[in-house]
Order: C-alpha cells, then structure tokens, then sequence
C-alpha cells in the first residue's frame, strides 16, 4: 500500500484496528513500517503501557535487531540474550583488564513495571580461576511516558548499556572483597 497525505487518516484508522484485533507487536510485524513511520500511525495520546514498552524493546532487540545486542568499548563487553523460558533479558560484562566477568538480568519494564531491574547471578575472576553465584539486586525508575517508539529506542539507545556499566562497576569491589576472602580461606596458595 502506498501511503500519501491524503490517505494517511485511512491507514492511521486500519491500524488501529490491527492493534486492537491483534497487539501492538503482530501490528508492527504485519506492516514492517520504518521506526519514523511507526511513530507516526503509531503514536498515542496516552503514553504506551509498561507491557508495551517491554514488547517494543524485545521485538526491536532480538526480532527485528534494530538495536544493539552488544556493547563494546575499551573497559567493557555487554553481551545481550533472551531467556526465552520467561521472556527476561540476561547480560553478561566483561571487564577487559581485570579479566572480571559478571551476569544476570537485566529486562526493562520487567513485570509491567517502570523501572530497569539489575539482577546479579554470578560473579567470575579468570586470573584467580574463581567462579561464584551472586546475589546482588539494584533498580533504576524509567518514569519517562512513552508516545512513540522512536523516543523508546533513544532511552534505550542512551542509557541503557551505561546503566548496567555503572551498576556493576560500583559491585566490583564488594564481589573482589568477597573473593579475596574466600582465596584466604580455602586456597593454601593465596597470598594477601
């Protein structure tokens, strides 16, 4: 379909119906619109849903891959998946020099709520060969009302990964002290 100014009210109406008969997600896969395009037959009065937004990012993730699944700088490596079990995204970050690497989830909107969760799971040294499960929880309010999936992929775009950086990096210390004491505990060849 070809769409123009003067048909554009028409085709605004035909997805709305989409939406309503067959979810925000089916809608966008149907009609494969350009994220500017999306914006504009997708845009609401009222904020999208928590739920959506979460819909949204998942599906511009890992279905379309229009955002990206990694993160890489001189310090870091993100890696992004899906635990497709219970539909949450899990993270791994590796700390180049320390040669450190941690893990969880990390699923914006989680829940339907309007926060970013930060669940640690598992904290790795390759240097000292030490590997443990972790327990580390921390949570960053979003609070941002969402018209157009445009503005949605740009939140994502510019905090996301950062967000996860900074948190982990501040847990570093307590997870290096957690190691150390358990070398001085357990390991006859650890010297302080």
């Amino acid at each position: 379909m070809v769409i123009s100014e003067s048909n554009i009210g028409n085709m605004k109406h035909e997805v709305e119906q989409s939406v309503e008969e067959f979810g925000l997600i089916e809608t966008l896969k149907r009609y494969k619109f350009p994220i500017k395009l999306a914006d504009i037959m997708l845009q609401k009065a009222t904020p999208f849903t928590n739920e959506e937004c979460n819909e949204i990012l998942s599906y511009y993730l890992f279905k379309k891959k229009v955002l990206p699944i990694t993160y890489n700088d001189k310090d870091v490596n993100v890696q992004l998946d899906t635990d497709s079990m219970v539909g949450a995204w899990t993270f791994e970050i590796r700390f180049k020099k320390s040669k450190e690497i941690m893990g969880g989830y990390a699923t914006m909107f989680w829940d339907g709520s309007d926060v970013l969760p930060i669940n640690l799971d598992f904290y790795r040294n390759e240097i000292r060969n030490y590997d443990r499960d972790e327990e580390s929880f921390d949570s960053v309010d979003i609070k941002f009302p969402f018209h157009k999936i445009s503005e949605l992929l740009e939140w994502f775009n510019s905090y996301y990964y950062d967000t996860i950086i900074d948190t982990c990096t501040d847990w570093l210390e307590e997870c290096r002290l957690e190691m150390f004491e358990w070398l001085s505990e357990n390991d006859p060849d650890y010297i302080d």
